[in-house]
């Protein structure tokens, strides 16, 4: 007898748990590479595909991102 298992996609969680450690690297050792790559890749399509709703967003949050890098 084969029992269906559900398949869960946890990319969400994985996702959160990278800009988890991203910030608890930047707040403990002060390492902002991590949010600043974060940041970027999640920016770049948004800013690649041109969507004018979430343009200027992205814009700032990355110049935010880049700011703390420096």
């Amino acid at each position: 007898e084969s029992e269906i298992k559900p398949i869960w996609d946890l990319t969400s969680f994985s996702e959160l748990q990278d800009w988890t450690l991203a910030a608890a690297g930047f707040i403990h050792y002060g390492q902002s590479k991590g949010i600043k790559d974060l940041a970027h890749q999640e920016v770049m399509p948004i800013l690649r595909n041109g969507y004018d709703e979430n343009l200027m967003i992205a814009k700032e949050f990355f110049q935010l991102a880049k700011s703390i890098d420096a």
